[in-house]
């Protein structure tokens, strides 16, 4: 390790990034502002729960807290498990840009949603959607491929994209690991605030099934994309390794285009095939654990 406090490996390769890396090791705040950034993150999730649990027994939805708890929580342990995994990770990013970037992935949700509404709408007729719904298979798989795939998987792909992207996430990150840390958690925050339209807001008795299998498949499959974005804009950025836009894209689309397939297809197809449901959320778990060690494998490789 270098006495300037970066390992050989993250080094900069041209003036412009030496100047960025000189620039943050600077203005790195120290080790007693990031215990207290985290201690103010800490206490502002523990006043929104406080407050939403008010609200919701003020509406007569005693559980609403509890789910938006399970909503929001997920995400955050997994933002930290990565940031506290290892002493380099630390080192690598602030608490603080960690929130900003939880942040603008939040607030980024809210015009993808909109956007992913107005394509649906475009691409997907409604009498398409009947037509899938009483056991045409051949439109049922279509709808879900377009849902899937070019509606879901690459809207929300493409704003973790931009996300990561911008030249503020490399002036903040202390290192190539920093970088894929920050991206990770702006797919984290865009995450939660899908968690809570899934969850929080779903007034069935099913609600706290639907947020436990989205802790453990939806949440890590958000996470996972997130990190494989920023593996590929890390090494373009400090390796000059000549990616594009899709070889960044490209995997993250498919896992999670995939992952949305096989739960779409059941629903599109109608109530006649509600027994592929539990069908295709085991398909999905199997899923998950090849994204996850397609990441680590990335991850390997990157280090």
């Amino acid at each position: 390790r270098r006495s300037n406090g970066y390992d050989d490996d993250d080094l900069p390769v041209n003036n412009d990034q030496l100047m960025c890396c000189l620039s943050s090791r600077h203005t790195r705040p120290s080790a007693s502002e990031d215990r207290r950034a985290m201690v103010t993150i800490m206490s502002l999730l523990v006043v929104f729960v406080v407050v939403v649990s008010v609200v919701g027994v003020s509406l007569h939805r005693p559980r609403f807290g509890p789910l938006v708890l399970l909503s929001v929580a997920p995400a955050v342990v997994f933002m930290f498990y990565m940031y506290w995994e290892d002493e380099r990770d630390r080192e690598s990013c602030s608490v603080r840009d960690n929130a900003v970037m939880f942040l603008w992935g939040t607030v980024g949700s809210l015009p993808v949603a909109a956007m992913e509404m107005f394509i649906s709408q475009v691409l997907v007729d409604e009498e398409d959607r009947k037509s899938g719904r009483h056991g045409d298979v051949a439109v049922a798989l279509i709808i879900s491929f377009i849902e899937a795939f070019l509606v879901a998987a690459l809207c929300e792909e493409a704003l973790k994209y931009f996300i990561a992207s911008r030249k503020s996430v490399f002036a903040a990150a202390r290192s190539k690991r920093g970088a894929v840390i920050l991206a990770a958690t702006g797919a984290l925050g865009f995450a939660t605030f899908e968690n809570v339209g899934y969850v929080a807001m779903d007034g069935s008795k099913d609600a706290f099934i639907v947020g436990l299998f989205r802790a453990f498949m939806a949440v890590p499959m958000h996470g996972s994309t997130g990190v494989m974005i920023g593996v590929m804009l890390a090494e373009k950025h400090y390796f000059q390794t000549p990616h594009t836009t899709w070889d960044v894209l490209k995997m993250p689309i498919f896992f999670h285009g995939l992952y949305d397939f096989l739960l779409f297809l059941p629903e599109t197809m109608g109530r006649q095939y509600d027994d592929l449901t539990p069908i295709m959320g085991m398909v999905d778990v199997v899923l998950c654990v090849v994204q996850w060690q397609y990441m680590k494998a990335m991850l390997r490789m990157f280090h």
